[in-house]
């Protein structure tokens, strides 16, 4: 983060810093950006996976259940 939103950065006042840095973290960092704790993936896609399997368990689960 200190590489991609503040180095070299001269912002007017520590309130501006400190709203540009949260939209960074909360529009980017959070949302778009690959994390390797993550295997590569940006914590949305990891999450829509982590749902997928979770729905496809449930789904495997209830049909087992039917048979």
């Amino acid at each position: 983060m200190k590489a991609e939103e503040v180095k070299g950065k001269i912002y007017p006042s520590a309130q501006t810093a400190r709203a540009q840095i949260f939209a960074y973290i909360e529009t980017f960092y959070n949302t778009s950006r690959i994390h390797t704790s993550l295997d590569g993936l940006s914590p949305c896609q990891y999450e829509e996976q982590s749902f997928t399997l979770e729905n496809e368990d449930t789904t495997t689960a209830l049909v087992n259940l039917t048979n």
